[in-house]
């Protein structure tokens, strides 16, 4: 039978995987943010490369206002970007908190239950060897 210190520290052990759950889902999340931020910066990169043109080159005022359209889509598109990486940063340092919080509160039960066992084993302890001391005055009595 579990005592309730038992109980709550199987709860404590629950709460603890569900953060643990929560922190893995909010890295793996920042995770694909961070790789579609690095494509987002590597096709601008690659515009940009395509917008320098030689002196030689000969280009229509079409193609520079298209390029010039392509790059200011993709900048906005690298703002968004950033401003998710920067939320999912918040959000994984939030769920990496409240794990450590979980981990602490179930260490901390872990121990009282540990020194309760202790205590609990001294009596248990106690009571034997005053079995055994008055076990060897009844027979210390009778020789």
């Amino acid at each position: 039978m579990k005592t309730p210190l038992e109980s709550l520290i199987s709860l404590k052990r629950w709460e603890e995987d569900e953060a643990k759950n929560l922190f893995a889902m909010a890295r793996k999340e920042l995770d694909d943010q961070d790789r579609r931020l690095a494509d987002l910066e590597e096709n601008f990169g690659a515009l940009r490369k395509r917008m320098t043109y030689s002196e030689n080159e000969a280009v229509s005022i079409d193609e520079i206002q298209k390029l010039n359209g392509q790059m200011e889509h993709l900048f906005k598109l690298l703002e968004r970007q950033k401003a998710l990486v920067a939320e999912g940063r918040t959000r994984m340092e939030e769920a990496m908190k409240i794990l450590s919080d979980a981990s602490k509160e179930r260490k901390t039960y872990e121990k009282v239950d540990e020194k309760h066992k202790e205590a609990e084993r001294g009596e248990v302890r106690k009571k034997e060897q005053k079995g055994i001391d008055e076990h060897a005055v009844m027979r210390h009595k009778q020789k």
